[in-house]
């Protein structure tokens, strides 16, 4: 009896831990702010030759989980304009607001290294307890001090990390995507994250990522992303790799 009864703790408190291993949830739309663009505040620079990089949120959806949580999942596309400047330091602020315009959460990232006239894809996700969000913003932020030639940055180009071999496996709560990335330029990379960007009936819903680390030139390294609170049905996926150190 003993042995049932902290047997059966020890399953609660998986369960606890595991969110959509018990609970798959319900999913809510999430409304992104000003038809899906965010907001630069400012490079921070005093030459007028540096431009702000844009960020444009691709698509978003959230899901309750167990007690009170909620976990909220999102796309993001970044720009850097600047033909001879890459930008690092870069903060991306992400902003979830209920009907009200109440903001119930944010949080502040960095992203890694964008090359000069590059366009970097991402995803993330934000666990909270709380209320589903109604909309989400996105602003970020570059130092002045945080632009510089490629060279000095040790800046890659996104299409110079190859994604290959992908596949969705799993099903329900344990869906992964699963693949390789390879480093195609001739610097290494330290960290590289690589996110999964999801489709349903069209909608893009956000995506996930995992990190790929100490990634030689022309070296190859296989990935695996988690899917875990995502309930959606997926129609269609795309998977971008970007250099984050």
């Amino acid at each position: 009896m003993r042995k049932r009864i902290i047997a059966a703790l020890l399953a609660a408190i998986i369960c606890l831990f595991a969110f959509t291993a018990c609970d798959g949830g319900g999913s809510g739309s999430v409304t992104p702010v000003e038809p899906g663009t965010g907001t630069n505040t400012g490079s921070g620079s005093s030459s007028s030759s540096i431009n702000p990089l844009t960020i444009k949120i691709l698509g978003a959806s959230s899901y309750s989980q167990v007690s009170g949580y909620v976990e909220q999942f999102y796309s993001f596309e970044v720009t850097n304009p600047n033909s001879s400047k890459a930008a690092r330091f870069t903060q991306v602020t992400v902003t979830l607001k209920n009907e009200s315009g109440q903001i119930i959460k944010s949080e502040t990232n960095y992203i890694g290294v964008v090359a000069a006239g590059d366009t970097i894809r991402y995803s993330g996700n934000i666990m909270y307890q709380g209320e589903i969000a109604d909309t989400i913003g996105v602003s970020l932020t570059t130092p002045g001090y945080g632009f510089d030639s490629n060279e000095s940055l040790d800046a890659v180009y996104s299409n110079d990390l190859v994604v290959s071999n992908v596949s969705l496996v799993g099903s329900g709560n344990r869906r992964r995507i699963t693949g390789e990335v390879t480093n195609r330029s001739s610097k290494s990379c330290s960290m590289v994250r690589v996110s999964s960007i999801l489709q349903t009936d069209g909608q893009c819903i956000g995506g996930n990522y995992c990190y790929v680390n100490n990634l030689s030139p022309n070296a190859t390294q296989s990935f695996e992303i988690n899917l875990y609170g995502l309930t959606a049905d997926i129609n269609n996926y795309a998977v971008y790799a970007a250099n984050w150190s």
